[in-house]
């Protein structure tokens, strides 16, 4: 078992929707506050491309809490278009070691805001707030470190055995 699957299992493992919420999360689960009103694009908040906005009601007390960007096809593409430039002008696509030190980075400050992904989880999908402290918010946290360790010794490039009618051609699977 890997150092990071430990850490999850010692993390997650033994609380698994078993913890009461202090009474500081269910004041911040009960404020609801509604988030970002903007989509993150291309590293820039912006509105949707149609100026299209939706009322984000809390699921169970059906309250509007506010009005958020209303992403379309315009939005979506753009997302994708700036991936891609990210994916092939950047070293993202390489530089594993990045790549992990950003999840670790990410790891790092969600474990100092955790009650906030709890709140939200609570507000805007309407799950109870004892089982955040497992599947819905804790779980998702402390996988990072697994999908950090993993970013460095996922095998990107496997090489495929030589075949006796292509003498020197170098078979790859990159991925």
């Amino acid at each position: 078992m890997t150092s990071a699957a430990q850490s999850f299992q010692a993390n997650v493992g033994a609380m698994w929707g078993s913890r009461d919420p202090d009474d500081t999360l269910v004041a911040l689960a009960r404020r609801e506050e509604p988030g970002s009103p903007f989509l993150l694009l291309d590293g820039q908040l912006t509105e949707a491309a149609s100026g299209a906005r939706f009322d984000n009601r809390n699921p169970t007390t059906e309250r509007v809490m506010g009005s958020t960007a209303d992403a379309g096809a315009a939005d979506v593409e753009h997302a994708v278009v700036a991936a891609r430039r990210a994916f092939d002008e950047t070293s993202w696509s390489v530089n594993h070691g990045f790549r992990r030190r950003c999840l670790e980075q990410l790891y790092a400050g969600l474990v100092k805001v955790a009650d906030q992904p709890r709140a939200t989880a609570t507000n805007e999908v309407g799950v109870g707030l004892r089982s955040t402290y497992g599947f819905h918010s804790d779980a998702s946290i402390a996988l990072l470190p697994w999908f950090a360790e993993l970013a460095e010794t996922y095998a990107y490039d496997t090489r495929l055995p030589d075949r006796p009618w292509a003498p020197g051609v170098r078979r790859i699977v990159a991925r």
